[in-house]
């Protein structure tokens, strides 16, 4: 088993705007407050990824911090050598 988690920066910078969240950021533009509707859905996006993550930690799981220096080919790499494939 591997956990894969994002950096809290990155949450902060990219989760609602990702292509395949569209649908939610859309969803928030019609609420009343959209750039606090962004802030509190991040922190609780934070929180969410810590929690699992010292989860993962406390039991024994290898976790790999996805960061924007972290590419694709590297994070793909560090997975098949924790499996030893």
């Amino acid at each position: 088993m591997i956990c894969l988690y994002t950096s809290d920066e990155e949450i902060e910078r990219l989760y609602f705007f990702r292509e395949d969240h569209k649908m939610i950021l859309d969803v928030i533009k019609l609420t009343d407050n959209p750039a606090e509707t962004i802030k509190n859905g991040n922190k609780n996006m934070v929180k969410f990824s810590r929690d699992l993550r010292n989860a993962c930690v406390k039991n024994g799981i290898k976790t790999i911090e996805r960061t924007p220096s972290l590419s694709v080919e590297e994070q793909y790499r560090l997975v098949r050598e924790h499996f030893g494939l």
